[in-house]
């Protein structure tokens, strides 16, 4: 009788590469160490030193019907829409204010969807890291609400700063990582599929047609109101050429992205090396 032996190699850090980490980590703290000092001592002669009406903490938070702006910036970066009034009409905390520039959060439609499609993927595959960053991201974006601030804020430097919507850049980062490896995954030879290229390709044209919508309804506001154009509004047709070249652009994309490859070119240069190869053989 046999016994089966199985090898377990264990990976061990080397000391010398333990030392440079905990090096790096004590330099780390030396640098945050000039801005986190003057930052406790400003906290302390300020109306940082206890939060209330002065400081209130969830000052800056994003309302969750704000949220729709990720995926509808045609209603929400509309000049037609007055953001700062409907903010102030349903505050996410009651009492508590929020401005435009603290509730911001959008990273484009078209790594939205692939930031969708990477989540489900890292759930069908069991990858640790998508699903991380998922969790990762989805808590960062309930706090933005600025409901969990009681939660954390005796944490150490919780209690220093306010606008908790600035936590969306979390929530992009998060967006940007899993939309990346699902591209990342997409571009390798042979793995893209035509229901992928398509979606790509929908989503590509979605935020076009919505920046080229929003010109559009700046140019009926500027029109309308008779005040000049402002340096950076391109024309209608300029808008309208761009347009044009990137629908061509994305659908010239998804035809590359789904052609499948030429039998008839494939067997055509089998040919010619078959008969480069009796051509040798024969001269030999």
């Amino acid at each position: 009788m046999g016994a089966d032996l199985e090898l377990v190699a264990v990976t061990t850090i080397p000391l010398a590469c333990r030392v440079i980490l905990l090096s790096a980590g004590g330099l780390s703290l030396a640098l945050a160490a000039m801005q986190l000092l003057p930052t406790w001592e400003f906290r302390r002669v300020s109306q940082r030193a206890e939060a209330g009406m002065d400081h209130p903490l969830q000052f800056g938070s994003i309302p969750a019907w704000y949220w729709s702006q990720a995926v509808m910036p045609f209603k929400w970066y509309s000049p037609m829409s007055n953001r700062d009034a409907a903010l102030r009409a349903d505050p996410p905390i009651p009492g508590v204010a929020t401005n435009v520039g603290e509730a911001h959060l959008y990273f484009g439609l078209a790594p939205l969807v692939l930031a969708f499609i990477g989540i489900g993927g890292a759930f069908v595959r069991g990858d640790p890291r998508g699903i991380f960053w998922m969790l990762v991201g989805t808590f960062a974006l309930f706090y933005t609400t600025g409901r969990l601030v009681p939660l954390v804020d005796a944490l150490p430097g919780f209690s220093f700063f306010q606008g908790p919507g600035r936590y969306g850049i979390v929530v992009t980062f998060a967006v940007a990582i899993l939309a990346g490896e699902t591209a990342g995954r997409w571009l390798v030879p042979g793995t893209v599929s035509s229901r992928r290229a398509i979606v790509v390709g929908l989503a590509s044209l979605a935020a076009v047609g919505s920046s080229w919508w929003l010109v559009e309804m700046t140019w009926v506001v500027v029109e309308s109101a008779k005040f000049p154009a402002p340096s950076w509004l391109p024309s209608e047709l300029l808008a309208g050429v761009i347009g044009s070249l990137c629908v061509v652009a994305a659908g010239m994309g998804i035809y590359f992205a789904t052609r499948r490859p030429n039998r008839v070119d494939g067997s055509s240069a089998r040919n010619r090396c078959g008969r480069t190869q009796s051509a040798g053989t024969l001269c030999c």
